[in-house]
């Protein structure tokens, strides 16, 4: 898994956020891993998918690191579900 930070557009200003860099796509295509953990925990049934996401699976690069372990199986359980 290759972690990359990007930035979008909001309405209140640019957000940077943590992401993966699906390798071997000429696309290019970068999952946010955040937004990927959030629809799985949904999906799942999760009643509060954007809160458990943003702990489990932080938008941010530093943040994510903190986690440890925890923040890593969450990432590649994002992957997996994408």
């Amino acid at each position: 898994m290759k972690l990359v930070t990007f930035s979008v557009a909001t309405p209140v200003g640019r957000s940077t956020r943590l992401g993966a860099w699906l390798d071997g796509r000429s696309d290019a295509r970068i999952v946010d891993l955040n937004a990927a953990h959030a629809a799985r925990l949904a999906a799942a049934g999760e009643a509060r998918p954007l809160e458990a996401a943003a702990f489990e699976m932080p938008p941010q690069m530093m943040d994510w690191l903190e986690g440890g372990v925890r923040t890593f199986e969450a990432a590649a359980a994002a992957l997996a579900w994408v």
